[in-house]
């Protein structure tokens, strides 16, 4: 009975992770499909990542979470609720199964992002302002406007090779939680592994991504960047600092991304840029004028 439970115990548990992957997937595809349902009421406009309404007496947020419950079973949120940085009604589809890490001040896990990659700004001398240069799928901003003054996602019709391309991948950070802007988006495969052990992901050594024809598959992180900054990036996942252990502060923390006032409608600036990775990370396309490309590696600015 001892070796019959010996050798039973490896296989029931392989069938527990992978049926905790499959609802992961699954998930992923509802978001996905409120994805489109939301852009099909919003003029073809994906919803963006996070807003920071910043007045003289407060600051508020609303998050893709905020803008996309409805389409995932839950009522519409109202102004006063979106602008929490806790979500009042938070819904379980947010969370990976695999994903069990306590959130900071007991709030509701949120495992899904989506894709965003600041970009610098190349068309005149650094300013402090909007992330408004980005190459993935959805930027943030904060002003004290009413709503954002840019348009901070990508469109339908701005995507080319759908099936290649991440729109929403899995961030496991005690700092992830719904509602919240603080890790509101994920800007590469790096920035993905700060908050696991080194070399592993939720899924032992693959993530489950969202692509923007909607299916969902698992990739090992190496393969989702473009091929030649392959190096690159297994250099920076050995070296890089992690944050699996990152501590909870004192008071909840405030989102800040670079303010831009009202009257800035013109200004195209960004704040630091992200390392722009390519391949599913932005649809296999070139890399755009403002990339921070991989140090060891040369590409494409033009």
């Amino acid at each position: 009975m001892a070796i019959l439970i010996g050798i039973l115990m490896p296989v029931l548990a392989s069938a527990r992770r992978s049926a905790r992957m499959a609802t992961c997937a699954s998930n992923m595809r509802q978001v996905g499909q409120a994805l489109e349902m939301y852009q099909l009421e919003n003029r073809q406009i994906y919803p963006y990542a996070a807003f920071q309404r910043v007045t003289t007496s407060s600051n508020s947020e609303i998050t893709f979470d905020d803008l996309l419950h409805k389409h995932l079973g839950g009522a519409a949120l109202s102004q006063a609720e979106m602008d929490n940085n806790i979500s009042p009604r938070p819904i379980r589809i947010w969370q990976c199964p695999e994903d069990d890490r306590e959130r900071w001040f007991g709030s509701a896990a949120r495992t899904y992002v989506p894709t965003c990659t600041r970009l610098r700004n190349v068309a005149g001398p650094a300013q402090a302002g909007v992330t408004r240069l980005f190459t993935g799928f959805a930027g943030s901003e904060a002003s004290n406007g009413a709503a954002p003054l840019f348009r901070l996602s990508i469109k339908p019709s701005e995507l080319h090779r759908t099936s290649e391309y991440i729109t929403f991948v899995e961030y496991p950070a005690a700092s992830n939680w719904q509602g919240s802007g603080l890790r509101s988006s994920c800007s590469g495969p790096e920035q993905q592994g700060w908050f696991m052990p080194r070399g592993r992901t939720l899924h032992r050594t693959r993530w489950n991504y969202l692509f923007a024809d909607g299916h969902v598959a698992a990739h090992e992180a190496r393969d989702t960047s473009d091929p030649q900054f392959g190096s690159a990036l297994k250099q920076v996942m050995a070296t890089m600092t992690l944050y699996n252990a990152e501590t909870q502060p004192l008071n909840l923390p405030t989102y800040r991304v670079p303010f831009v006032p009202a009257s800035a409608l013109t200004d195209y600036t960004s704040g630091s840029a992200d390392t722009w990775w390519g391949g599913m990370w932005a649809g296999h396309v070139k890399s755009p004028k403002g990339a921070q490309l991989p140090r060891d590696q040369k590409g494409d600015r033009d």
